[in-house]
C-alpha cells in the first residue's frame, strides 16, 4: 500500500475494503449494509481532513490521494459539505471546517490549557 501522508495505513485498507465491497456488489444487496459502508467511509475522510487541518483538495485530488473513485469521493465530500464538516473555497477545494472558523475569528483554540482562557 502506497505512503500518504497524514493517512494512517489502517484507515486506507479498511477504506478499501469498503470501496471493493460497494463496487463489487456485496453491500448492494443490503441497503443497510451499503449505508453502513458509506458512513463509515464519509467518517474515515472527516477524521483525514480533521487530522491534517491544512489540506485543501479539489475533488480530483481528494479521489486520487484518498484512493476513490471520482463518483465516490464526490458523494463523500458533498455529504461532509451539507453536514458542515467542511468547506469549500472559491477555488473548490475542500478543506475541514474548524480551520476555517478559527482563521477567521481571533478564537484561540487551546488558551485555556497553562493560564486559563485569554
Amino acid at each position: 500500500m502506497p505512503k500518504v501522508p497524514g493517512v494512517h495505513a489502517l484507515h486506507m485498507a479498511s477504506a478499501c475494503l469498503f470501496i471493493q465491497a460497494i463496487h463489487n456488489g456485496q453491500a448492494g444487496a443490503d441497503t443497510m449494509r451499503e449505508a453502513m459502508y458509506f458512513r463509515k467511509l464519509v467518517q474515515w475522510i472527516r477524521e483525514e481532513f480533521e487530522a491534517t487541518p491544512d489540506l485543501r483538495l479539489t475533488t480530483r485530488e481528494a479521489a486520487a490521494f484518498l484512493g476513490l473513485d471520482l463518483d465516490t469521493c464526490e458523494r463523500v465530500l458533498s455529504q461532509l459539505l451539507r453536514v458542515g464538516a467542511l468547506t469549500r473555497g472559491s477555488d473548490g477545494r475542500f478543506g475541514a471546517a474548524i480551520v476555517a472558523l478559527v482563521s477567521s475569528s481571533n478564537v484561540k483554540p487551546f488558551a485555556h490549557i497553562n493560564g486559563g482562557w485569554q
